[in-house]
């Protein structure tokens, strides 16, 4: 048996792009907000969000689940025809600052 590994690594500004595109389509994801910046804390996701109630602005830092994040990198590499093997198994994880979307496939041979 063959195994193959494929890994897409995302910089910060994809990141972001991937975070706003996947709010726009997945309602509840997010609360309304401007989203100001992501980061990493102990293998999780927060999003920073300023939120304005009855005029006076508040950050707030809404955690990410990991299975939200694997479908918002999903749905990123879709929308950028970034071809995904179907039946691979994906996971996320990260690497100095920046999430890495890891695809691994089994192929038989002969």
């Amino acid at each position: 048996m063959i195994q193959e590994t494929r890994t897409i690594v995302f910089g910060s500004e994809d990141l972001l792009k991937a975070i706003n595109s996947y709010r726009q389509h997945k309602t509840g994801f997010l609360p309304p907000g401007k989203i100001l910046y992501y980061k990493t804390n102990d293998g999780g996701v927060f999003v920073g969000i300023e939120m304005t109630y009855s005029g006076k602005k508040d950050k707030l830092d809404i955690p990410v689940s990991r299975q939200h994040l694997l479908d918002l990198l999903v749905r990123f590499c879709i929308e950028n025809n970034i071809v995904l093997p179907a039946r691979g198994v994906k996971n996320v994880s990260f690497r100095e600052g920046q999430a890495v979307l890891r695809i691994e496939l089994e192929t038989e041979v002969g």
